[in-house]
């Protein structure tokens, strides 16, 4: 190989059928045709101890496996960060896979350019300040589509525990002094699991999800800083809300609880929507989200909507 590039991927699992994570492994053989890589399986506490086994049966010299008590992916994958040694790290769902094609395309930008961060899977191609485009684009708030380089990330870290960390961390990622290429080309497969943590239909299970938004919102409210990242922060901050009343009505039981929690948008200055350009679809979402009303006529189709179309 004619290139230092040395790519650390992270896999947290917890409770993932062995057959999902093989897929999930054996795919990652292709990376070896262009560069140096390793894989770190953080087994986050599942009920049987079988990752382990597993791994020291394949005899492949690229894995690594750390089994810890579980603190959700954030943790999980904080302990991937914390363990690896690569120039770069990214990250893989054990129940997901990379596309050996177009991903082949993705590692090609990223050995001719060596940005401080590749996002793949975006709209239009990118390439310039990170802060920049979140002011002025929707970015990708799932963690896998980011390839980042370690002296970037420094100190960042997933919070623990809570679900919806990747909206926090790609956003986070999107402050960084760093100059980011973005690409119009996705190497990942996602797999659409119903009981999986994020889809999870369970009562205290949307729950916790719809609290750890919350928490992730006002997060942001907190942060400060040059005008170009108040103005990115405003702008993410706009439409993760437009998202969190989306997911209201998907999947809130019922109007009191819908109705609670919009006056907790509206409590802390979340809600309404702010009339800004944010492009056609803020525009018209925005209008129709602009009364609690609104929100409650809509709400029983949205959530036909996303059980006979949007599977």
């Amino acid at each position: 190989m004619e290139n230092d590039i040395y790519l650390s991927i992270i896999i947290p699992c917890y409770d993932v059928p062995l057959p999902l994570l093989e897929t999930c492994v054996q795919r990652l053989s292709f990376l070896q045709k262009l560069l140096t890589y390793e894989v770190w399986i953080i087994d986050d506490g599942s009920k049987k101890d079988d990752v382990s086994t597993w791994a020291m049966e394949q005899n492949d010299p690229h894995l690594h496996v750390v089994r810890q008590h579980n603190t959700g992916p954030g943790g999980a994958r904080n302990t991937g960060i914390d363990n690896s040694r690569g120039k770069y790290i990214t990250f893989v769902d054990a129940d997901d896979f990379l596309q050996e094609k177009p991903y082949l395309q993705i590692l090609h930008t990223l050995i001719q350019h060596e940005p401080d961060i590749l996002c793949h899977g975006t709209k239009k191609y990118y390439e310039g300040s990170a802060t920049a485009y979140m002011a002025t684009h929707d970015i990708r708030p799932t963690c896998w589509s980011y390839i980042i380089r370690r002296s970037v990330l420094g100190n960042l870290r997933f919070t623990p525990y809570i679900c919806h960390e990747d909206e926090e961390f790609c956003t986070m990622i999107n402050l960084l002094k760093a100059n980011m290429i973005c690409m119009p080309v996705s190497g990942y497969h996602y797999r659409y699991r119903p009981y999986s943590l994020i889809h999870n239909p369970r009562k205290d299970a949307v729950e916790k999800r719809h609290n750890d938004f919350m928490t992730v919102l006002l997060r942001f409210k907190s942060i400060h800083g040059t005008e170009e990242m108040e103005r990115a922060l405003e702008r993410r901050r706009n439409i993760m809300v437009l998202c969190y009343i989306i997911i209201l009505m998907k999947e809130t039981i019922n109007l009191n609880d819908l109705t609670r929690l919009l006056c907790n948008l509206q409590k802390e200055e979340l809600y309404p929507l702010p009339k800004r350009d944010y492009g056609t679809r803020y525009r018209i979402l925005q209008k129709l989200l602009a009364t609690k009303a609104s929100i409650i006529c809509l709400s029983p189709f949205v959530k036909l909507y996303y059980r006979f179309v949007a599977r």
